[in-house]
């Protein structure tokens, strides 16, 4: 029978047949480990019992403890147990035993990784500071303000105000200072010099009306903020008077508009009067000079570079793209047109087959005065509309008086156009004074000549402008 324990022979004992019956009869008491396949293992599954542990067909397994008194088993390494000991960065490890929380992991070459400083506020940003490890810059204590370069940090930026100004826009009507704002880089200037004063009609009967005044230029100018000063003086001439003092007299060309010595907007010619036949238009005010005035039989020509004739005969002519118009000249001539320059003046009215002449328009710049009526009967005849600013087209400025005074010229939209020309005065025994001409550089109407009694007064030109954009 087989040995219930293990079976110790002392030195020099004799194995019997019965001992060798012994060992087949303890290998036949349990089934035999029989190793059948490559890769078979012969494995102890129990005291003094051998198990077969077939191989695993699954690649990459181990053979692993899987615990006191279990037997092994093929198996995958368990990181979290199985594993002792850091894993290098060659080996595709981070070579570190722990890492902060919420920090970014930096490369460090063979060595192991770094990690930043916190990213666990809001806002902060990762920047460089040249020490290898970023360093976390936090987000700026003001609203709206924005990165800027600055070599004195020490990552070499910081949060600051932002370094261009907001866009700045300052309306001059009367003379003054403009003060640059901070921070800005360009500037855009527009200067608008006022119209010219409309001629006073005369005071005999059978008496042409006077001549409208011309319009004032519209000059333009963009610079950077380097050229200008930390202030500029800011120049706005005024309207151009009327003719008055009972004889016919001629108006007044109106005065310029400057900024500073950068660029300046010049005035339109005055309005010729009528001590005999009609006054004729003044001319309007071109980019580099003034409209000429007119007389009571010399229409004004517009100020240059290009600006349009003198009428002679007949209306004016019109101005090129930044010359001012011409004045009309005769029997109720219009003045002409122009684009960035001062359109011209009418003339007045002559008989009593009609009514002043229309004042010319200008796109940009100021628009010319009406001419005055005829004053040859008790009731005369009507004074002419002044011209447009915003448009090329005839009248649209002052009405005409129909029994007294002309309509003053608006400046509809001042911000963007020049102002409307005034109307003429209605001629006859109410003889009335020409209409002021819209501020931005309208020129004033014609006065209406009276009969038997003093002829109107012209009307004053529109004031110049000065507008300056900053960005």
């Amino acid at each position: 029978m087989a040995w219930s324990s293990p079976k110790t022979w002392s030195s020099g004992y004799v194995v019997l047949a019965a001992d060798m019956n012994n060992i087949r009869d303890q290998l036949n008491a349990t089934a035999p480990a029989t190793v059948s396949a490559q890769g078979d293992i012969v494995i102890a599954s129990g005291a003094n019992a051998l198990a077969r542990l077939a191989k695993s067909t699954t690649s990459t397994q181990y053979l692993a403890n899987t615990g006191t008194s279990n037997a092994p088993a093929w198996n995958e390494v368990a990181l979290a147990t199985g594993v002792s000991g850091i894993l290098p960065v060659g080996n595709g490890g981070t070579g570190a035993t722990s890492l902060t929380a919420n920090g970014i992991l930096v490369g460090n070459s063979t060595s192991a990784v770094a990690v930043t400083a916190t990213m666990a506020t809001k806002g902060h940003l990762m920047v460089g500071d040249g020490s290898g490890v970023p360093s976390m810059l936090a987000v700026g204590g003001t609203n709206d303000h924005v990165l800027t370069v600055d070599s004195g940090e020490g990552t070499g930026i910081k949060w600051a105000a932002a370094g261009g100004g907001a866009a700045d826009y300052q309306r001059f009507t009367s003379s003054g200072t403009w003060t640059k704002p901070a921070g800005i880089t360009s500037i855009y200037v527009e200067c608008i010099g006022a119209g010219g004063g409309g001629g006073e009609g005369g005071d005999g009967s059978d008496t042409g009306g006077a001549g409208g005044g011309g319009g004032g230029t519209r000059t333009h100018l963009w610079m950077i903020a380097a050229q200008a000063g930390s202030t500029e003086t800011v120049t706005i001439g005024a309207g151009g008077a009327g003719g008055s003092g009972g004889a016919g007299g001629n108006g007044a060309a109106g005065g310029t508009a400057t900024f500073g010595s950068h660029l300046t907007g010049y005035g339109g010619g005055g309005g010729g009067g009528s001590p005999g036949p009609s006054g004729s238009g003044g001319g309007g005010g071109g980019l580099i000079a003034v409209g000429s005035s007119a007389s009571s039989s010399v229409a004004g020509a517009g100020g240059g570079p290009d600006g349009g004739a003198a009428g002679s005969g007949g209306g004016g002519g019109a101005g090129g793209l930044f010359g001012g118009a011409g004045g009309g000249d005769g029997d109720a001539q219009s003045g002409g047109h122009a684009f960035w320059g001062g359109a011209g003046g009418a003339s007045g009215n002559d008989d009593a087959s009609g009514i002043g002449g229309v004042g010319g328009s200008s796109l940009y710049g100021g628009a010319g005065g009406g001419g005055g009526g005829w004053g040859g009967s008790g009731a005369g005849t009507d004074g002419g509309a002044g011209g447009s600013g915003g448009q090329i087209a005839a009248g649209g400025g002052g009405t005409g008086g129909t029994s007294g005074a002309g309509g003053a010229g608006s400046a509809v939209n001042a911000g963007q156009r020049g102002g409307d020309g005034g109307g003429g005065g209605n001629g006859g025994s109410a003889a009335g004074d020409g209409g002021a001409g819209g501020p931005c550089g309208g020129g004033g109407g014609g006065g209406g000549t009276g009969d038997g009694v003093a002829g109107g007064t012209g009307g004053v030109g529109g004031t110049g402008e000065v507008r300056v954009y900053a960005f």
